[in-house]
């Protein structure tokens, strides 16, 4: 039974007590990261829906996006495990009054789920090969929060000096909530950022598993990877000029303009 609780539709009211939120971008989702651990999060720790965030004062109608034969309607839901104290959030990013939007999703989230850490989940472009491992680097709100994630393997402070993402604003909007904040940023392969990148996923979610103790089977998470990694390596016996490129970024050479863009569109070509 659906309730309305300021601009949101609301389910079910989680029991959460100091909860963490865990935020996935579906809009710029380079390598499909935010999506596949969201969704997995969900299925995995059957997690129930808690609300929906009424889309028309920050989405844009205009024109619709088409996945699967389906239209794209934007949306902002909410989903709680309360075994594990999480409470998730898949939604598109904003297209008006961006500030408005993070306040309303960290109000609902601090004041009715008890939740007291923002965590968001996105994808780094970066120049490694798809057969080496994923580094995934950190963004806090505060400085003293990076001593808590030394000892997690593969884990490293970004230093970045660009635009603001999205996920930089919440955290900025987090920290005026007193709120802790953390972004995750694992790296992905340039030639895999417009389709899936599974070791990316795999990485992120071994993070999470150790993190929030989570009950996900490591194993469960390596077929993809495996899949992907076997059908490249077909790529590269067809294709020289792709085993080529590959071979400089394993050998740790950075390709020029012209390359990047090529070896992207034979990959994206092959794999679609």
């Amino acid at each position: 039974m659906k309730m309305t609780i300021d601009q949101f539709d609301l389910y079910k009211m989680p029991r959460l007590k100091d909860a963490a939120l865990l935020v996935g971008w579906q809009s710029s989702d380079l390598g499909r990261v935010s999506e596949h651990v969201i969704n997995t999060l969900v299925e995995r720790l059957e997690c129930e829906p808690v609300a929906d965030l009424d889309p028309l004062d920050f989405f844009s109608f205009d024109g619709a996006d088409f996945k699967n034969n389906l239209v794209q309607v934007p949306a902002a839901r909410f989903w709680a495990s309360e075994a594990h104290n999480l409470l998730l959030l898949k939604t598109d990013e904003p297209a008006h009054k961006h500030y408005h939007f993070l306040t309303s999703v960290l109000d609902f989230a601090s004041n009715h789920c008890h939740v007291n850490r923002v965590y968001t989940v996105n994808g780094l472009p970066s120049m490694i090969a798809h057969i080496q491992p994923r580094t995934i680097f950190t963004v806090y709100n505060r400085e003293n929060l990076s001593e808590e994630f030394e000892r997690y393997e593969g884990i490293e402070n970004m230093d970045w000096e660009g635009p603001p993402a999205i996920s930089s604003y919440l955290l900025w909007v987090a920290r005026r909530h007193h709120l802790d904040g953390i972004s995750l940023w694992p790296e992905i392969p340039f030639y895999l950022s417009a389709l899936e990148d599974p070791a990316a996923i795999r990485a992120t979610l071994l993070f999470l598993n150790q993190r929030f103790n989570l009950p996900l089977d490591p194993g469960e998470l390596e077929a993809r990877e495996q899949e992907i990694t076997q059908k490249l390596a077909l790529l590269r016996e067809k294709n020289s000029e792709v085993d080529a490129l590959l071979g400089k970024i394993t050998q740790g050479l950075t390709l020029n303009e012209q390359e990047q863009l090529t070896l992207t569109q034979e990959v994206y070509r092959f794999l679609r």
